[in-house]
């Protein structure tokens, strides 16, 4: 889904993909559960039992967005790119303001040169756009309304943590350090690895 997914009831064995949120057991809070399978999502997982002891592993990613992650590479890319093109035009302007500019180019050359670094500046701004949009991951958080429950393989983006002893309600997100920490209902936050 582009934005979210919202379930009723549950998810056993399928693959979730968000672009924001997924909530699973909206109308079952104290039943819902992910069950086996995949969900990513960018920002929020939400549900009541995460995890089963009758199936195999539950694998969640949350703080990751692939399509995101792939425009900002090929950002990237292109400003390196871009970065190259205006300093070569930068080393034939001064090259040839230095030997007197035999041919006339030197006003056309630093029109170009003017032009690329306008392109590069605007991708400069576009990747500091991205920038915000993918330092809000560091804010996603996995919410649990009744408990974990046999193999959960959980990642926050790059963060990647196997739980294996479970947990009652809370919610699972990164600390200021970027570890993974379970929050209680208390408040008391308990780094997990």
């Amino acid at each position: 889904a582009g934005t979210a997914i919202a379930l009723d009831d549950m998810s056993l064995e399928s693959s979730l993909i968000a672009g924001n949120q997924i909530l699973v057991g909206t109308k079952a809070p104290q039943r819902g559960r992910l069950f086996g399978g995949t969900a990513q999502t960018m920002m929020l997982l939400r549900v009541p039992i995460l995890g089963s002891t009758k199936g195999g592993v539950t694998q969640v990613t949350v703080g990751s967005n692939p399509e995101l992650e792939a425009r900002y590479q090929a950002l990237q890319e292109r400003i390196a790119k871009e970065k190259e093109n205006e300093d070569n035009l930068q080393k034939l302007s001064h090259h040839l303001a230095s030997i007197g500019d035999p041919k006339g180019m030197l006003d056309r050359v630093k029109a170009s040169w003017r032009q690329a670094a306008q392109v590069w500046g605007k991708s400069l701004a576009e990747r500091g756009e991205l920038d915000v949009q993918l330092a809000k991951a560091r804010s996603a958080k996995v919410e649990i309304g009744v408990g974990t429950e046999g193999m959960v393989e959980l990642a926050f983006g790059s963060r990647k943590l196997r739980l294996r002893k479970e947990y009652g309600k809370g919610a699972l997100s990164l600390d200021k350090e970027t570890r993974v920490v379970f929050t209680d209902p208390s408040g008391q936050a308990v780094p997990l690895g």
